[in-house]
């Protein structure tokens, strides 16, 4: 009788012990529960965590510089960086920063990215076109900067046409990104 009282102490002791690890170790210092978690170590601040579906995440943090993009994936471990882009916010002449990257998740799942930066305070929105068909660009704002994004799981075909604007609609700035 007494043995079993000691198997169960023991028991319920290495139960609290694997509940106090998870809870206080293992998800603090060896794995990223979310993919918002997996950018908390990364330079700059989180500004925007889009789920692409269950297992991979685009993240956007924004630097003192501009502004860096993740490609976010969940492994064994947790959520883990799998690649990034940066695009810088500083324009001289242009008024615009455009960067066309592909970045990677795992197993080669590769997506396209437009990248559109700019700390112009004149320009209040930009718009993309693909083939003359206008591209769903997302807005992520940075005090007097902005980027605007977008990504897709196919490549953009050929060239994609951007184009900023003022307030009152004024075409200030246009270019054609190649591949």
């Amino acid at each position: 009788m007494r043995k079993i009282h000691s198997n169960k102490y023991k028991l319920l002791m290495l139960v609290i012990a694997l509940i106090l690890f998870k809870s206080f170790i293992w998800e603090e210092f060896f794995v990223h529960p979310t993919a918002s978690d997996a950018l908390k170590e990364e330079n700059g601040k989180t500004a925007l965590v889009e789920n692409i579906n269950q297992k991979e995440s685009f993240g956007v943090a924004k630097t003192k510089e501009g502004f860096k993009v993740y490609a976010l994936a969940e492994d064994f471990w947790g959520w883990k960086v799998a690649d990034e882009a940066f695009v810088s916010s500083k324009t001289t002449k242009k008024k615009l920063n455009i960067k066309r990257e592909r970045i990677q998740w795992e197993d080669d799942y590769i997506k396209e990215v437009i990248l559109i930066a700019t700390a112009d305070e004149d320009v209040v929105k930009v718009r993309a076109f693909e083939n003359n068909n206008e591209i769903n660009l997302s807005k992520v704002p940075n005090n007097h900067k902005a980027m605007y994004f977008a990504y897709q799981e196919d490549l953009f075909s050929g060239s994609v046409r951007i184009e900023a604007y003022s307030k009152d609609e004024k075409l200030l700035y246009k270019t054609i990104i190649n591949q």
